[in-house]
C-alpha cells in the first residue's frame, strides 16, 4: 500500500503513536499511516466493532507502549493490531457509582499505566494478562470522594492532570492527589 491507495471513506477515529504513525479505525479495519514514508498498511479485524461509525462521534483512542490500541466510548475496547482480535471490557457498580460504561477519555502515561475517565470518577486500569481481564481502580481524594474528570493528560514531570467542571486535580508522581477548584483562583 502507498499513500495514494489510502482510500477508506471515513476517518472518524484517529490517534498517533510514539513513533509518529497515525492509526485510523473503522468498525472492521485498522489503518496505519507512516507520515515519513507516506505508506499505509491495513489490518482486518476478526469481527467488526460495533460503535465505531460516523454516528458515534468522538471516541477516545490511544496506542499504549506495548502497541495495543484502546478505544473508549461504550466500555473499554482493547485491540491487538498483530492479530486483529479485540475485546470489550465493562465494569460493575462499585463505590456507589453506576456502571455507566461510557469512557470519555483515555491516557497511557509514561509508566505505561492506563487511565480512563468514566462519567463518575477517574480510574486507573490494571491489566491481568494471565486471565485476560481488567480491574478498574477509582481514584478518591483524601476525604473519600471520587475525582470527577472529563479529560486527562500527563505533564512533562510525569504528573497526571485532570480537568473537570469544578477545576483541576493533579496526581503527583508520589500518588498524592491535589485539587485546585475555581474558588482557589482558577479563572472561570
Amino acid at each position: 500500500d502507498d499513500f495514494k491507495s489510502f482510500g477508506f471513506p471515513y476517518a472518524y477515529h484517529i490517534t498517533q503513536d510514539k513513533e509518529g504513525n497515525f492509526w485510523i479505525a473503522e468498525c472492521d479495519q485498522l489503518w496505519k499511516f507512516d507520515p515519513i514514508k507516506l505508506t499505509t498498511s491495513s489490518i482486518d479485524l476478526k469481527k467488526p466493532i460495533q460503535g465505531l461509525d460516523a454516528e458515534t462521534g468522538y471516541i477516545p483512542f490511544i496506542r499504549d507502549h506495548d502497541g495495543i490500541l484502546w478505544f473508549g466510548g461504550w466500555g473499554l475496547v482493547r485491540i491487538d493490531p498483530e492479530t486483529g482480535t479485540w475485546k470489550r471490557y465493562f465494569w460493575k457498580d462499585t463505590d456507589n457509582r453506576q456502571a455507566n460504561n461510557n469512557v470519555r477519555d483515555i491516557l497511557c502515561d509514561s509508566r505505561n499505566r492506563l487511565w480512563i475517565t468514566p462519567p463518575e470518577g477517574v480510574d486507573r486500569v490494571v491489566i491481568q494478562a494471565e486471565n485476560d481481564s481488567l480491574t478498574f481502580h477509582p481514584l478518591k481524594t483524601a476525604d473519600g470522594s471520587l475525582i470527577n474528570a472529563t479529560n486527562i493528560v500527563e505533564d512533562s514531570a510525569g504528573n497526571i492532570c485532570m480537568g473537570s467542571h469544578t477545576g483541576i486535580s493533579v496526581i503527583r508522581k508520589n500518588e498524592h492527589i491535589e485539587s485546585y477548584p475555581y474558588k482557589e483562583g482558577l479563572p472561570q
